[in-house]
């Protein structure tokens, strides 16, 4: 592969990486929005039902956000071998490798705070759908 196309392939992960991300926090807040409008036409194991399957649906999309972030990983990897290789013919990629090293020098901030947003919003969905039912059973009583 050439670099443009390694390039290429590591946009083409991060963008998958994205559009799950997407999609995941999308199913969240409909699911937190649901338990809000819909209110008293949910029983306990309906509600543990859907809790269920989304605890499912997140771990899938973890799966797969783990699984395009490897493949960016070794992208990346293979991109800075096929530039020290083309350093020692004599081409400078010097501007491509500070560019790669700048991208993924940020990587764990960003790593950081997805995991930290993630979980708290996986929680967060959880909690309240529980919350909205022990509200809707008080008030029932």
């Amino acid at each position: 592969m050439t670099i443009a196309e390694l390039l290429a392939e590591i946009s083409t992960s991060q963008e998958r990486i994205w559009a799950i991300l997407q999609y995941w926090s999308s199913v969240s807040f409909g699911l937190i929005i649901a338990m809000h409008m819909i209110q008293t036409q949910l029983k306990w194991v309906l509600v543990s039902a859907l809790l269920l399957i989304y605890s499912a649906f997140s771990a899938f999309c973890v799966y797969y956000v783990m699984q395009a972030n490897a493949l960016a990983f070794y992208l990346n990897q293979q991109a800075y071998i096929l530039i020290d290789e083309l350093q020692t013919q004599g081409n400078d990629f010097s501007l491509v490798r500070d560019g790669l090293e700048a991208s993924w020098s940020s990587g764990f901030v960003g790593a950081s705070s997805f995991f930290l947003a993630g979980v708290g919003l996986f929680f967060l969905t959880n909690a309240y759908a529980i919350y909205r039912q022990l509200v809707i059973r008080e008030e029932a009583s």
